[in-house]
């Protein structure tokens, strides 16, 4: 009789965490995630749940994908561990989101799903996760050949009809529909998302419908904070400058509104 690997696994449902700095832990369950232990300076990227014979694939902004079991993630009520010591992260390699790409639990993606990743450059593509539904090794495998001087700013799960909104460091937004970024068969570069300057770069993006009147907000080196979503702003053909959202002002972070759930169904997790 042959054995696997996955026979000798617990099942147990948990919680993954991955901060932005790169650790990685998992633990029993999450009461209250604003209160998780993390390193000065730190916050938490991802926080996904899922059984531990599921896989988890974790996304680098130079466009590699490394998957592994999430019962091998360290167990832990502490920090975590660096994602270096279960992977060959490369010099400048940094993690930049995370799914669970197999089973049933409330954050697996399903087969078939598509991802949708953007660069700094303002560069866009959408792929299917489904060759990542596998282990890697160690090197992880490649889903995105970003140019030089180019990275991945986030992946992130995209549904039909999904509409895509950009904001840059220069505070201008483009929100097109997210099918105008092409489909890659192979790891690529994608197409011109959102056309920048010299200067500018892509601070974050988010995934919403096309009614949604907040998708993220961008926040200013003033201080402001500018909701937007095709509600606010109309949607364009991917390729443009974009909306201004500020005159004279740049955008410093990017954040990302909790929808409000309805009485009688659980929290909906929020890209």
């Amino acid at each position: 009789m042959e054995f696997q690997v996955e026979d000798f696994i617990l099942d147990e449902e948990v919680t993954v965490i991955l901060s932005r700095d790169g650790w990685l832990k998992r633990v029993r369950e999450v009461k209250d995630l604003s209160a998780t232990r993390l390193r000065e300076g730190d916050a938490v990227l991802a926080a996904l749940r899922g059984s531990t014979k599921d896989f988890l694939a974790i996304f680098s902004n130079l466009g590699s994908c490394y998957v592994s079991r999430i019962h091998d993630v360290p167990a832990s009520t502490g920090y975590g561990e660096p994602v270096q010591k279960l992977f060959n992260f490369r010099d400048g390699e940094r993690v930049v989101a995370a799914l669970v790409v197999t089973g049933a639990g409330p954050s697996a993606v399903p087969a078939g799903t598509l991802a949708l990743a953007v660069t700094k450059r303002g560069y866009g593509f959408r792929f299917n996760l489904d060759p990542l539904r596998e282990l890697s090794t160690r090197a992880g495998r490649r889903f995105a050949k970003p140019a030089e001087g180019d990275e991945v700013v986030g992946v992130l799960p995209v549904r039909p009809k999904d509409v895509l909104c950009v904001v840059s460091t220069r505070a201008r937004a483009l929100v097109c529909d997210a099918d105008e970024a092409a489909e890659l068969a192979n790891p690529g570069r994608g197409v011109t998302i959102i056309k920048l300057d010299e200067e500018d770069a892509v601070m974050g993006f988010a995934l919403g419908g096309r009614k949604d009147d907040t998708v993220l907000i961008a926040e200013t080196d003033a201080g402001k904070k500018v909701p937007v979503g095709p509600g606010r702003y109309h949607v364009t053909a991917r390729g443009g400058r974009g909306h201004s959202l500020a005159r004279k002002s740049s955008v410093v972070r990017v954040l990302f509104p909790e929808p409000p759930a309805p009485a009688d169904e659980p929290p909906k997790l929020f890209h």
